[in-house]
C-alpha cells in the first residue's frame, strides 16, 4: 500500500510515478503508473500504461475500488477493472464481503466474493503458444470462499467455483 503521512484525509490524493524497464520479449516498456485514494482509502483507482518499443503496441491495466459499500453492508467491497496485456483485453467486477466474528481482534478472516470477467485475444502478442480459447471471447463468473486464520500456525483455505457457461464455443468448469 502507498501511503504518506502528508496526506489528508477528507481529499483525493493521487500520485504519478514514471516506469521504464526491458525485457526480451517487449524490448524497453516506457510508461506511467497513477495511484489514487480519498476517505482513508474507500476510494481507490490505479491506472498503469506502457508502450512496448519492440511492438509498437499499448498495454494498459485499470483498476477501481469502493470499500465499504455501507448501502450493501458493513464490509463490503465492490472493485472493477480493465486490462490489455500481451494481447489479451479483459474487464472484470467484484463484489465481496469479509466477516470477522470478533472485528478488531486477530481472529480468522472469511470471505466470499462474487464476479465476472470478460476475456478476449485482440492481438498476436499472446506470450503461450498453447490457448484453448484462440481467437474467441471468454466471460467467465465464479464465487469463492477464503478463510485466513492471523493467529498461531497460519492457516489458509480457499474453495471456489468458476465457469464459463456463458461463452458459446469454450466451455469450462472448475472447482
Amino acid at each position: 500500500k502507498r501511503r504518506s503521512r502528508y496526506r489528508p484525509i477528507d481529499q483525493y490524493a493521487i500520485s504519478v510515478r514514471p516506469s521504464v524497464w526491458f525485457s526480451e520479449r517487449d524490448g524497453f516498456r516506457v510508461g506511467a503508473l497513477e495511484f489514487g485514494s480519498a476517505f482513508a482509502n474507500r476510494y481507490r483507482n490505479s491506472a498503469e500504461l506502457w508502450f512496448n518499443t519492440r511492438n509498437q503496441q499499448v498495454d494498459y491495466d485499470l483498476s477501481y475500488s469502493d470499500y465499504p459499500l455501507t448501502w450493501i453492508g458493513k464490509h463490503t467491497a465492490f472493485s472493477a477493472g480493465a486490462s490489455k496485456t500481451y494481447g489479451v483485453r479483459v474487464a472484470s467486477v467484484k463484489l465481496g464481503r469479509s466477516y470477522r466474528p470478533v472485528y478488531f481482534s486477530l481472529s480468522a478472516e472469511r470471505s466470499f466474493n462474487v464476479y465476472a470477467e470478460h476475456m478476449q485475444f485482440v492481438e498476436d502478442n499472446f506470450p503461450f503458444h498453447l490457448a484453448l480459447w484462440e481467437r474467441r471471447d471468454m466471460q467467465v463468473v465464479g464465487m469463492e470462499y477464503n478463510y485466513d486464520e492471523q493467529r498461531g500456525d497460519p492457516l489458509r483455505y480457499r474453495a471456489s467455483f468458476e465457469t464459463s457457461f456463458l461463452s458459446r464455443k469454450f466451455r469450462f468448469t472448475k472447482i
